[in-house]
């Protein structure tokens, strides 16, 4: 929290005044050691404050602290190989807790895992580094050397988040293998600890990074991102992540839970105030489509000329096996060999939306929302008749700070799945939106 940093400071020093008092003592004093690194480390993953700077700063100082308290360890006491391994790998952690790439920290790492094989805790550790130095390939190996000795769960979840990284930089057809093994090893880590909120973090990542880049298509996908970071939150230590948050706002941001997506981006920038002005952003979009939507179908209501614009979307005639349908025939959800016709009377997409737009109107003077994912913004045009087949629909409502929305909404997803004036677009109108995830690994 932003405010964490000072007891920290505290518990640090106090760390490096009982190692101070304790003299010689060398088995004490790796102890000692092991608690302090055990400290800066989870000062790195609880302390946001508004200023990014003051974290890293933050960090600077009590690493120096760490790295001048190895003046304790009287290192020609290190009589094992694996102590000496313990002391590297320690050595080498202090100075690889800020977030860019140290080559100190590398060398320190390397000779621990020389020294000690066995050590799960220096082969994540180095690849953790090699993350940083995007040597991605390295990393990789360093997690499966790890693997070797045994199933871990923090060594999976880092294989797949460097395997999602590999896969958005291969030019090959190799990047489908690399997502699909993500899922395999981030699954393999939450059935080794079903109650463990950063395993069930990284499946989520695994799941949306899929969907985007497999061409943003398979909302199942998302669907599976959000069940994962909703069991992120049951657990304690998660609650603090203000990642989690903001990805579980992104994900529900694609799916239309708007008042999910509006929760999450709120709750990341409680949690790290340095979010706040990217959350702004992403909820002043949300709020700005809603009320655009909410002011244009309040129009409706008084438009007299409905009838006249709706006229002839009757005779619009469909092959099989679709038959014709209207909004209020329509159940919620998937709604399969059925299509619905209608005819675009607004434009609705604020700037900065990801998806598009629009209100439509049926054969029966019923209005609706259609959202539009994947295409190109001029694909759509006011007055144009729309045939939408299979659609996905659902009645939004809820509040938000006192205002309540309510509309009926159907989602396309991708150019096959309607026509415009009775034709089929041509894929020239597509377009995929980027991955947007504050951690896109």
């Amino acid at each position: 929290m932003a405010d964490k940093s000072e007891g920290d400071e505290k518990d640090i020093a106090a760390k490096m005044e009982k190692m101070e008092v304790k003299g010689e003592e060398q088995k004490t004093v790796m102890g000692e050691m092991k608690k302090l690194v055990e400290a800066l480390y989870d000062l790195r993953d609880t302390y946001f404050p508004a200023n990014k700077e003051d974290k890293i700063t933050t960090l600077k100082d009590q690493m120096k602290i760490g790295l001048d308290a190895l003046q304790y360890v009287p290192l020609d006491e290190l009589k094992t190989t694996a102590q000496r391994a313990d002391f590297e790998l320690l050595k080498g952690m202090m100075l690889d807790v800020l977030p860019v790439y140290n080559q100190q920290a590398e060398e320190h790492l390397v000779k621990s895992a020389k020294l000690n094989p066995s050590s799960i805790d220096a082969w994540l550790a180095l690849g953790n580094c090699f993350t940083k130095k995007r040597e991605l390939t390295s990393a990789k190996n360093c997690y499966n050397r790890g693997l070797e000795k045994g199933p871990n769960k923090r060594l999976l979840c880092d294989l797949s988040m460097v395997e999602r990284m590999l896969a958005q930089e291969d030019e090959t057809q190799n990047w489908e293998q690399l997502l699909a093994d993500s899922i395999k090893h981030a699954k393999e880590a939450v059935d080794l600890e079903v109650t463990d909120g950063y395993s069930w973090y990284n499946y989520g990542n695994a799941h949306l990074t899929c969907f985007f880049l497999t061409g943003s298509r398979d909302f199942e996908k998302l669907s599976l991102s959000s069940k994962a970071y909703l069991q992120a939150q049951k657990d304690k230590k998660m609650k603090i992540n203000p990642d989690l948050y903001y990805n579980y706002g992104t994900v529900n941001k694609y799916l239309e839970n708007y008042e999910r997506a509006l929760f999450g981006f709120e709750t990341a920038a409680v949690k790290d105030p340095g979010l706040r002005s990217t959350v702004t952003e992403e909820v002043d979009t949300i709020i700005s489509t809603l009320d655009l939507i909410d002011g244009f179908l309040k129009r409706l209501v008084t438009d007299k000329n409905l009838s006249v614009i709706a006229s002839g979307l009757e005779k619009i005639n469909l092959e099989p096996p679709f038959r014709k349908a209207t909004v209020m025939n329509l159940s919620q959800g998937l709604n399969e060999k059925v299509a619905v016709v209608g005819k675009v009377l607004v434009v609705a997409t604020p700037e900065k939306a990801v998806q598009l737009y629009y209100i439509l109107i049926d054969s029966d003077k019923n209005s609706f929302v259609v959202s539009l994912f994947g295409a190109r913004a001029d694909a759509i045009k006011v007055g144009d008749r729309l045939t939408l087949f299979n659609p996905v629909f659902r009645v939004i409502a809820f509040s938000w700070k006192n205002k309540i929305y309510q509309f009926k909404s159907i989602r396309l997803q991708f150019l096959e799945q309607f026509h415009v004036n009775e034709k089929r677009l041509s894929p020239e109108f597509e377009s995929l939106p980027s991955f947007q995830a504050q951690h896109g690994p």
